[in-house]
């Protein structure tokens, strides 16, 4: 199965651009499976219509910063090999180019990170869950998280953050 591209949606609401922007970002990657993971799990009829070409399934922990560490164990128990995540700020950060360049490398290095240019991670994208990177209750900034993994020797390839996101 190919990896998955998980899109980490927390109260959605149906009219908000960006969850629908981030959702079209998406369905512009090639080669990957699309899932969907929402919270609070009794928002998933606010995501019917505009989940087209995508699984719907509840996030899982208590808090956004297990919800984020939990989505690579995820997509492995649903049959994915590897994961890039996304949140619905993506679009604004990176395009669907840079989100394919991330996931190829999966194929020779443990993941690729790209930065969203605020500090934060636009694109994460991990062979296998990875729970040791991930402390706390919030999701780790990008330097928390490379930090992180040259410590206990995950190798990621660090893409740069692009300038500007076509839309």
């Amino acid at each position: 199965m190919p990896p998955a591209l998980i899109v980490l949606v927390d109260d959605p609401d149906e009219t908000d651009p960006s969850l629908r922007a981030t959702l079209d970002l998406a369905r512009r990657v090639g080669g990957v499976g699309r899932v969907l993971l929402f919270h609070p799990a009794e928002s998933e009829s606010k995501l019917t219509s505009r989940s087209l070409g995508y699984r719907l399934w509840p996030q899982n922990g208590t808090s956004p910063g297990q919800r984020y560490a939990n989505a690579f164990r995820q997509a492995s128990e649903l049959g994915y090999e590897g994961c890039a995540v996304i949140t619905t700020a993506a679009a604004d950060d990176v395009g669907a180019e840079r989100i394919s360049e991330a996931v190829s490398h999966l194929q020779q290095h443990h993941g690729a990170i790209v930065p969203d240019g605020r500090g934060g991670i636009a694109v994460l994208v991990l062979q296998e869950p990875q729970p040791t990177l991930f402390t706390g209750d919030n999701p780790p900034t990008y330097d928390e998280l490379v930090t992180r993994a040259a410590q206990q020797r995950v190798r990621l390839v660090e893409l740069p953050a692009e300038e500007a996101v076509r839309r």
